[in-house]
């Protein structure tokens, strides 16, 4: 709408509409094709197509203007001559469909399967389960012809915690470079589940549900003066396990399915102290795969691996992620948890409203 509204001299010409996705795939292939997990004018799943029927008709825009769909899986064609040039390949090299990160994320973490679920913590982040399409969730990601995956969104995850990173341990990080992230993890070790009564928010940049705020901000509660630095950055770990606890809460309640194991990737999944501490505020084991920062990476490259016939589906795929550690929750830990949450549950309610009128 905006290209058609601002642009309208080029709208009036335009043969198709690609996506970056698609369209490096037409430059290395001279084929047009969305995959599913890219497509947001077309579906396989009626009720999602007349969804997006819809919105069209709405916007006024030509839905011929966008490509046909494909799996991730599937073969667009073959490197041609003048991109072998340009890219290096070899000509004829086969390219696939491939999908957006977030199912690329669930396949590299062993999750691509119906019901299960993973947790992504990187810069930013989210919690995600399979469902089946036919279950008319809003808030998902396409998978497959049957499937979605129903995700809850946060803005800040390892942009919180290295913000605090940056502003206590200031000399440690410039000492120490990625090395801050053990020694963070030894301090942390020392302070008790809880922060010892410290709570702290991650909503550097507003909040998506469970929050669902523009407004919500960081901040720190609670403090006084035998408090450490290391409280606090403990205290932004632990306020992103909660808002997970509270995103699988509403996960639990509104596919009316138990989630008894989650898989956590994403560069804080490096942190064997975070893992445990979201094992012991969810209740349940937290798995790391190995290589937890490539989780995007070997997902896409599934996609390949199932087209050339080399890999059979995404379950096969499933059963070759290693796993490189598993948490336990720790029982011990589950009272102190259960107060602090209860309280990061009206913590939300009542600093949303301040956090607008200075924003104001």
């Amino acid at each position: 709408m905006w290209y058609r509204n601002n642009l309208p001299e080029l709208y009036d010409k335009t043969k198709i509409i690609l996506e970056c996705n698609s369209y490096v795939k037409w430059r290395c292939t001279g084929k047009m094709a969305v995959d599913m997990t890219n497509h947001f004018t077309r579906s396989f799943s009626s009720s999602t197509q007349g969804f997006y029927n819809l919105i069209l008709k709405l916007a006024k825009v030509n839905p011929g203007l966008f490509p046909d769909i494909i799996m991730p899986t599937d073969l667009v064609g073959g490197v041609t001559g003048q991109a072998s040039v340009e890219m290096g390949l070899n000509e004829g090299t086969p390219v696939f469909g491939g999908c957006s990160d977030i199912p690329a994320i669930s396949v590299g973490s062993g999750c691509g399967e119906l019901g299960d679920t993973h947790a992504y913590l990187g810069s930013s982040g989210w919690l995600s389960s399979m469902v089946r399409s036919k279950e008319g969730f809003l808030s998902t990601s396409p998978f497959n012809k049957e499937n979605d995956l129903l995700m809850f969104g946060y803005q800040a995850i390892g942009l919180a915690l290295d913000w605090a990173i940056r502003q206590y341990y200031a000399s440690e990080y410039e000492a120490l470079g990625s090395g801050i992230y053990e020694f963070i993890g030894n301090e942390c070790m020392a302070v008790k589940p809880g922060s010892d009564g410290v709570l702290a928010t991650h909503w550097m940049f507003g909040e998506r549900p469970p929050f669902f705020s523009d407004s919500a901000r960081g901040a720190f509660v609670n403090l006084n003066n035998t408090h450490t630095r290391a409280h606090m950055v403990n205290a932004v770990m632990e306020s992103v396990c909660y808002t997970i606890r509270m995103s699988l809460d509403a996960l639990r309640k509104g596919t009316r399915r138990e989630v008894s194991m989650i898989r956590a990737v994403g560069g804080c999944a490096d942190s064997d102290h975070w893992m445990q501490m979201l094992s012991d505020v969810l209740g349940i084991p937290v798995e790391v795969p190995m290589n937890p920062r490539h989780a995007g990476a070997i997902g896409a490259a599934y996609c390949a691996l199932i087209g050339l016939g080399i890999c059979k589906d995404f379950g096969e795929a499933k059963s070759r992620i290693q796993i490189r550690k598993r948490f336990e929750p720790r029982a011990e830990t589950a009272l102190d948890y259960e107060k602090a949450l209860s309280a990061y549950r009206k913590l939300y309610r009542a600093l949303e409203g301040i956090s607008g009128a200075l924003l104001k």
